[in-house]
């Protein structure tokens, strides 16, 4: 019994110890082209959006180059504020496929991201819009990468 406990807290610490040697930092551009979006008016200035996206994501310093779709909701506040909650699925040139989702809260200028299926990449940051221009956005991203 204690050799198996032994050999669990080692493989534990071997498997934490590896993944923190391969983390490094990692950043990008991604941009979106909204193809639906739906608001419904809540009433005393609250709304609700429901939208879907074709965007890429790329990077110079990862291997997080890719084309998908993304969609999520937002909720707008009384005082102008929103809430946004996201998930997004891309495949590379390889046919590797990555999901990212994450979110911004009420008055946050960024927002935050991490990966849910990587083939390619993993990790997490933070992420945010830099230009709108109708239904196109761009934006970028930063985080620790872990592939």
């Amino acid at each position: 019994m204690k050799r198996s406990v032994w050999l669990s807290l080692v493989t534990t610490g071997l498997i934490l110890f590896s993944s923190n040697i391969f983390a490094a930092k990692c950043d990008g551009n991604w941009s979106n082209i909204g193809d639906i979006g739906e608001t419904v008016d809540l009433g005393g200035g609250v709304s609700f959006t429901v939208w879907r996206a074709a965007g890429t994501i790329s990077s110079a310093n990862s291997p997080f180059n890719a084309a998908g779709h993304c969609g999520g909701y937002i909720v707008t506040f009384p005082d102008g504020t929103s809430k946004l909650s996201y998930a997004c699925a891309r495949k590379d040139a390889g046919g590797n496929i990555a999901i990212d989702a994450g979110g911004m809260e009420r008055g946050d200028s960024r927002g935050t991201w991490g990966t849910i299926l990587g083939e390619t990449l993993g990790g997490s940051g933070t992420w945010a819009p830099m230009f709108a221009n109708g239904n196109v956005t761009l934006g970028e991203w930063e985080g620790e990468c872990t592939k």
